[in-house]
């Protein structure tokens, strides 16, 4: 597991370290988070999570490579479960 402060660093680092989920923090409409996912997608395939703080604000097609979408405020209580789900047992 690994925190980057920015959708750049961590393609980066996504380039580095094998990871099963990337959860990308969702900020203004999501135009950016789409542009992140096609990148980390061209890398290799893995699966995307979205945390969204105001689905008001949401570009649509910003979520579309995205596994799930959990709303800000949620994710304590659904990412463990939600990636239970998505993960197999190694």
């Amino acid at each position: 597991m690994f925190s980057c402060g920015s959708g750049h660093a961590g393609v980066l680092q996504f380039q580095r370290v094998s990871v099963d989920v990337v959860v990308l923090d969702l900020n203004g409409d999501g135009s950016e988070i789409a542009l992140i996912a096609g990148a980390l997608k061209r890398i290799r395939p893995v699966l995307i999570v979205v945390l969204v703080g105001d689905p008001a604000k949401l570009n649509p097609e910003s979520t579309n490579q995205a596994a799930a979408v959990i709303a800000k405020g949620r994710e304590k209580e659904q990412l463990a479960v939600l990636l239970e789900e998505l993960v197999p047992e190694r």
